[in-house]
This record gives C-alpha cells, structure tokens and sequence, in this order.
C-alpha cells in the first residue's frame, strides 16, 4: 500500500515537472511569437510578421495612413527608437511604426477609425507635427514622451498660424509641439533663430514680455539654458529689452 502511495506521489511530481519544461519562459521575443488557442500560451514562429512591419499595411492616404487585414485604420510614423550601437530585436529595427491610438480633449483614447475622417486628413502645411482633417485638429508628439503619442489639440481651425515644425498658433492659444504655452500673449507672439558658430542654431518664441525656449517663458531673472555668456546677454539684449 505504502509502495502504492509512493508510485502515485513520484508519477504526480513527475507530471508537474514536465508540465513546467514546456510552459516556462523560453526567453521567446514577443514580436516573434504566434498565440496558441489559449492566449496564455506562444510558441516560436518565425513566419509571424512583426506588428511594424509594413507588408501588414495597405496605404490609403499620402503615405500618412494606413490600413490592416481589419480594415483597422494607423497613423504611420518613422521609428525614433533606431540608434547606433544599440542593441535592438528585428522588429525594433524596422523603419516605421504604425499607430491605432488617438487621444481626444476629453482625456479619452479612441482607435482612429472611429474619430478620423480619412478623406480630409491631411498633415497642416506640410507639417510632420500637426494634422488636420474637418472635424479635428491634431499632434504627434514625440517629446516629452506620452502614450498614445497622437493627440487632438484646441485650437480655432480657421485662425491658425503654423509658425514652425513644432509652435503653432491661433488667437487665443500657442503651442510647442502640442503643449499649450502658459503666461504666453499670442497676438504678439512670433518665432526668430539665433545662430553662432560655436553653439550652433537656436529657435525661440517670443511675445512683448518672454523669450520662449521649447514651451518654458524665459526672463533674464530665470535664463539658465546652457550656453556662452555672450550669447545668453545678447539674446536678453535684443529680445527682453534688458541693457547690461
């Protein structure tokens, strides 16, 4: 009996492990691997494509979006992840990556089929920041990083200035790549460059009170962005009416 019991105990040990040798994490790469009939189970496939793969993807308008087997609708935008001597998956490689995310003013997210009007989205101006289409007005935002990286930004369609690739206006708002600029005068407000040769190409905004660095008013109090003296006192010279 006790021989019995031992067998038995022995068999289900046995069992348990074998279980655990097929179930346990093989280091599979997620972008490589195909759901079984339970999702909670992969295996290896290397016929699986991965999910930024552009093969996937029928173009349907300008090159800007796209569309799946689903008929799922995705912004497409080049892959900023790729960089030298790093080390990076197959998928992480490819140039391109495909977006279903859309963020609304509602703090809600929404898959774009469902709030974009293909037929009238297009970028503004030739922008690669800004997008429109007639009901919305829209940011793909890289930095600061956010999910999803797309957003419907407020602003009045019809008074519009795109200023630069990231400051946009209309009469009562500004914005650097999508974030909305406080302390900010928009009918005063324009964009100027400032160029050495030392520190190279600075774009700023500026109204009758701030200089604007990204979307950070700055005085001559609070200028601690990192460059030579000479230029910092000339930039507070000409745009803050500061004389030394």
């Amino acid at each position: 009996m006790e021989n019995t019991k031992s067998l038995i105990k022995l068999s289900f040990i046995f069992l348990i492990t074998l279980i655990g040798a097929f179930t346990c994490d093989r280091n599979i790469n997620k972008d490589e691997v195909i759901a079984t009939t339970s999702p909670k189970y992969q295996v290896p496939n290397k016929s699986v494509k991965c999910a930024n793969d552009t093969t996937l993807y029928k173009n349907i308008k300008k090159e800007i979006l796209y569309v799946d087997s689903s008929n799922k609708v995705y912004l497409r935008r080049k892959n900023t992840q790729i960089e030298p001597n790093v080390n990076l998956s197959k998928c992480q490689k490819l140039p391109f990556v495909f977006l279903n995310d859309v963020a609304l003013l509602d703090d809600s997210i929404s898959a774009l089929e469902m709030v974009v009007d293909v037929a009238t989205f297009d970028r503004f101006k030739d922008s690669n920041t800004y997008f429109r289409d007639k009901n919305r007005f829209y940011v793909y935002r890289d930095y600061p990083v956010t999910y999803p990286p797309f957003h419907e930004i407020k602003i009045d369609k019809n008074n519009v200035q795109l200023l630069s690739e990231k400051y946009i206006k209309d009469n009562n708002n500004v914005y650097w790549n999508g974030l909305s600029i406080r302390n900010v005068e928009p009918k005063s407000f324009y964009i100027t460059s400032y160029q050495t040769k030392k520190e190279g190409k600075y774009i700023f905004g500026v109204d009758s009170k701030y200089l604007f660095i990204n979307d950070r008013p700055i005085n001559s109090e609070n200028f601690t962005q990192p460059m030579t003296k000479y230029l910092r006192d000339s930039l507070i010279k000409v745009y803050l009416n500061v004389k030394n």
